[in-house]
């Protein structure tokens, strides 16, 4: 495993015309006091990652997951395991999350042969 390697589910995500995006999701709840004073209880803080692929195969050779491998996942209704690098001399990080099914468009390339996706899709820390 490469250090700019990321695996969804024990296979490595294809990194052509890949973007990701991560945010925070915190759990919890605001409570405005008498006082006038915001009292802020957290729970928990939770990540969310959008990934997102440019001119997706539709399938694979099994080396890396393409759009139909994505759909298959998204319809799962167990955790599985997302391995991200850090960005530091440590390696890796790995999180158990729930997959959203993927959207996407269309796109052909012009020798008609080969079919295409724009596929995004949302990873939800468990």
């Amino acid at each position: 495993m490469s250090l700019g390697d990321y695996y969804l589910n024990g296979t490595r995500l294809i990194d052509w015309n890949f973007a990701l995006g991560e945010s925070a999701e915190v759990i919890g709840d605001d409570t405005r006091l008498l006082s006038g004073l915001l009292r802020r209880d957290v729970v928990a803080r939770k990540k969310n990652w959008a990934l997102s692929w440019e001119c997706l195969t539709e399938s694979f050779d099994g080396t890396y997951h393409s759009y139909s491998d994505l759909q298959a996942l998204g319809t799962r209704s167990g955790t599985m395991a997302f391995i991200r690098p850090t960005g530091t001399s440590t390696g890796t990080t790995n999180t158990k999350v729930f997959c959203d099914p993927p959207s996407a468009e269309l796109q052909v390339r012009k020798d008609g042969t080969h079919v295409y996706w724009n596929v995004s899709m949302t990873l939800r820390e468990a």
